[in-house]
């Protein structure tokens, strides 16, 4: 089974990703801060990140940017920011 890790600050938002992806047979971990999923990836593995962009703390861009550094995983980055 493919390992999801979803990264977003909203609980709400974690729960809906994970109910759209669970049927098709993702196993989904969801993190609310990019600090807990870069500790997480530096002692686990994951096929695919969906993440938020806007996020307290350490946002999307910063977090992509450190898990760069020790990993080339795949990042989808999600946003609601309107322009």
């Amino acid at each position: 089974m493919s390992e999801i890790l979803l990264v977003d600050d909203e609980p709400l938002m974690l729960k809906l990703l994970e109910l759209y992806l669970v049927p098709y047979g993702f196993n989904c971990v969801s993190k609310t801060s990019g600090h807990e999923a870069v500790v997480y990836l530096q002692q686990k593995k994951a096929e695919l990140i969906i993440m938020d962009v806007m996020m307290p703390g350490k946002d999307g861009w910063e977090t992509t940017r450190e898990i760069r550094e020790f990993s080339n995983i795949p990042i989808i980055m999600v946003t609601a920011i309107r322009q």
